[in-house]
């Protein structure tokens, strides 16, 4: 692992938590709405200065597996500090979750309305109102709620990282694959005995 992943993902914590305190300290109502645009700009600003820091340090060369393993680690390492904060945020703010909730309800109710209208008795009543439930029963600042949502950002990650680790791959010229310097490489000569 490349000596600045740690580092990254610790300053891409952090950046995504100022980020979002600003946006929430401005205007509760556009959180949802201006933040994940910020954090996905952060994130991918954060996952570029990685992968190019790690084919730096390999004298220019960068497989798909190292970008990919620096890439993901910076990404979850910010990841995790920010749905932490989210948690503490919910849980300062009632006013925050009452328009989380108003928010995944219309979500919740565009989706049956689709089902409804495309696939004609899939979705019942029942259904419907079980969810209605779990959206108003649930707490976003609960441990589980937070583990979700970090498990759900870190199989998402994945998507990004996958592309820029292709976009960053470099080998360097005469199949000198991951190493430094091509002179480290040990010469074998085979002996002839013919002579």
């Amino acid at each position: 692992m490349n000596k600045t992943t740690i580092p990254n993902g610790i300053f891409l914590g952090l950046a995504m938590i100022i980020c979002s305190y600003v946006v929430f300290a401005l205007n509760v109502n556009m959180f949802f709405q201006v933040r994940p645009t910020i954090l996905l700009a952060a994130l991918l600003l954060l996952l570029l200065k990685t992968g190019r820091e790690s084919r730096r340090d390999n004298g220019g060369s960068l497989s798909f597996g190292q970008g990919f393993k620096n890439m993901y680690v910076t990404g979850a390492i910010g990841i995790l500090m920010c749905t932490l904060f989210e948690g503490v945020l919910y849980s300062q703010s009632a006013e925050l979750v009452e328009i989380k909730k108003e928010i995944d309800m219309k979500g919740m109710e565009a989706t049956m309305d689709f089902f409804s209208d495309n696939f004609p008795g899939v979705m019942s009543d029942e259904v419907l109102d079980e969810a209605e439930d779990q959206i108003e029963n649930a707490n976003p600042a609960g441990l589980d709620t937070i583990f979700r949502t970090f498990m759900t950002r870190l199989f998402t990650l994945v998507i990004p990282v996958f592309f820029l680790s292709l976009l960053m791959k470099r080998s360097l010229p005469g199949g000198g694959g991951n190493e430094r310097d091509p002179a480290d490489r040990k010469r074998y000569v085979i002996k002839d005995d013919s002579e």
